[in-house]
């Protein structure tokens, strides 16, 4: 992810659309943690990074998602075609 936002930063200074010594990063919840991992592995590229409410633990995260039933009530309701479907 990191390399790839690095890689979109290039195309934008060639094209004349970014400053390079003016590049920062913001981003909400993943996007914030890409906004600072980025900063973490390119300090010397990035003049600032902003996350609001960024994932900074990866581990809780998958954990805690694992554990809501909001995607599993989803996917069934979709495939039932039902607007809604009680929760056991």
């Amino acid at each position: 992810m990191q390399d790839d936002l690095m890689d979109g930063v290039d195309w934008m200074v060639r094209e004349g659309i970014a400053d390079a010594e003016r590049i920062c990063f913001v981003g909400g919840g993943y996007g914030g943690y890409a906004a600072l991992v980025t900063a973490f592995k390119a300090p010397e590229r990035v003049r600032c990074a902003v996350g609001f409410a960024p994932i900074t633990d990866l581990r809780e995260a998958v954990n805690r998602l694992s554990r809501l039933r909001l995607g599993y009530l989803t996917i069934a309701r979709i495939q039932s075609g039902s607007k809604r479907m009680e929760v056991s």
